[in-house]
């Protein structure tokens, strides 16, 4: 059965998400056979046969709290990283050394929850382990729309499309391209539900959780959190047990509550005075009533048709009567020189020479403006 994924949008630390899981056996397959052996055997004194409820056994009952990539060992991997021959890898070799530390501090603890993390090397391969083996919840219609509208990323080799738009496009093309993939870290809460004495074997090993974060800040978890319904899974004995996922919300202080508002308030005047210092507070006053301004900005470009090597352009404005400029601003200018080319357009000489001005007109409505402003260019 597939359960329905929760999705969360989330610009905390991811960090300070913590997990708690209960998982619990509800019935045992030695219980149930001795059940049958009394039914078949009845007592010849025609009484009535009253089921006691039995006692909780060893192993049963387990919790545990995990955080955000937080690796707990399971039995099978304490048993393949204790021997070092099974290290390859810079992570396995870690294990071993973790696996070491508890040998030396006797901390062995036969537990049944532990995580799968993402640089595990298996992490791939817990994408589609199915979360319950209960065949009486039927996937939801929007659960199987969604899955077909946005596929889970998987990590595999992605080679670019040396022509990625296709023409003409098929409906395959469409379904496999239109969705983009984000990268996401993945982490898998899991559960060794064989029996409690016995080797551990792969097929025991159950997802109870599946939590992924990607680069949008999008937490999906899977089931949701939700510490009243329990899920059932059994293994391969028989044994059927039950589990809840809720999160470990810790309650924060009111003297933390404050002083996170004073540090947001501070964060805010850091940025309001931050853009005002980008801005800046000095700008240019509007002109005068019946004043006018023209910002010239200009490019001497090139010059075409001129034999002569060794080009420069010396210029100067002429402003009219009416017109003036700022007291700093020079009138007149020279471009550099310039090597003149033979093109097919001609022989061309280019100079890219910008220019910036602005101009003043302070003639009222009643007089007559003495003409615009010229620009005289003298090519030497």
């Amino acid at each position: 059965m597939a359960l329905v994924t929760a999705r969360h949008i989330s610009h905390d630390p991811v960090s300070n998400l913590k997990i708690k899981v209960q998982l619990k056996r509800i019935t045992s397959t030695t219980v149930l056979g001795n059940i049958a052996e009394t039914f078949a055997n009845p007592t010849s004194t025609g009484q009535e046969i009253e089921l006691m409820p039995r006692q909780e056994e060893a192993g049963s009952t387990e919790e545990a709290t995990v955080s955000w990539q937080e690796k707990v060992l399971s039995q099978r991997e304490i048993q393949l990283y204790g021997d070092l021959i099974n290290c390859n890898t810079v992570r396995e070799r870690h294990y071993h050394d973790i696996i070491e530390g508890m040998r030396e501090r006797n901390e062995f603890h036969h537990r049944r929850i532990y995580t799968c993390v993402e640089e595990d090397p298996a992490v791939g391969d817990k994408e589609n382990m199915p979360l319950t083996t209960r065949t009486s919840q039927a996937l939801s219609y929007l659960e199987h729309k969604i899955r077909q509208a946005r596929p889970a990323g998987r990590k595999q080799n992605y080679t670019p499309l040396q022509h990625p738009v296709q023409v003409p496009s098929s409906d395959v093309n469409r379904k496999s391209n239109h969705v983009q993939l984000v990268a996401a870290q993945r982490m898998y809460i899991m559960a060794d539900i064989g029996r409690p004495r016995g080797l551990p074997r792969p097929e025991d090993e159950v997802v109870l959780c599946a939590v992924t974060m990607d680069t949008n800040h999008v937490l999906s978890i899977t089931p949701p959190f939700d510490n009243t319904k329990a899920h059932s899974i059994e293994n391969s004995d028989g044994d059927v047990w039950e589990y809840t996922v809720e999160q470990v919300v810790q309650e924060i202080s009111d003297k933390d509550q404050i002083r996170e508002q004073e540090v947001m308030e501070e964060l805010f005047a850091r940025h309001s005075s931050l853009l005002h210092n980008m801005v800046g507070s000095v700008f240019t006053d509007p002109p005068q009533e019946g004043a006018e301004r023209v910002h010239v900005f200009g490019e001497i470009a090139r010059a075409i048709g001129f034999e002569a090597d060794n080009l420069f352009v010396n210029y100067s404005f002429d402003l009219p009567l009416g017109w003036c400029v700022e007291e700093e601003v020079e009138m007149r200018g020279l471009t550099q020189r310039s090597h003149v080319r033979e093109t097919k357009s001609g022989q061309i000489a280019h100079f890219n020479h910008p220019f910036e001005m602005t101009l003043f007109n302070s003639t009222s409505k009643e007089e007559e403006i003495g003409g615009i402003p010229r620009l005289f260019v003298e090519v030497c």
